[in-house]
């Protein structure tokens, strides 16, 4: 089967959801996207790259919060929208039926629980884009950050 129509089932709350790989160019488009809307984070965590995996200074979450409040929020809109509905590659369940999200749909699913919104993104992200984060956290400074955020 393509791998384009094999979707991945995810529940959130009581909605389920249809998840499908972006095609390889747009999700390319997409990635670039991703990248410009977190580049502030991973700016403000860059720092805490560096080869000191015997060290065992605090986290910075200073430094985290101040890359968080530096997401430029039309980028963020922007990259939501790719995420989710722009291009056709998530759908919902409802009345039985596997509908393609749409804006309104987005809007009223998740009015007043954003943080499902959040979630949704980053299940689309791990859906297309998992292999990559999985190389990159292969590099000796991102595994020094993800064990000192885990501890």
């Amino acid at each position: 089967m393509l791998k384009q129509l094999e979707p991945t089932v995810k529940t959130i709350g009581e909605h389920t959801f249809y998840l499908r790989p972006l095609p390889a160019m747009r999700a390319a488009k997409v990635s670039g996207q991703l990248i410009a809307a977190l580049a502030p984070v991973f700016a403000g965590i860059a720092p805490l790259l560096g080869e000191n995996s015997g060290e065992t200074s605090q986290l910075d979450v200073g430094a985290i919060a101040e890359g968080l409040g530096m997401l430029d929020e039309n980028k963020l809109d922007s990259l939501i929208r790719a995420l989710l509905f722009s291009y056709g590659n998530v759908a919902v369940e409802t009345e039985g039926k596997a509908v393609a999200l749409t804006e309104d749909l987005v809007n009223e699913l998740f009015c007043g629980e954003v943080q499902d919104l959040f979630l949704l993104c980053g299940y689309v992200v791990q859906e297309n884009f998992q292999s990559f984060f999985r190389k990159w956290s292969s590099l000796s400074g991102a595994q020094n950050l993800l064990r000192r955020i885990q501890t």
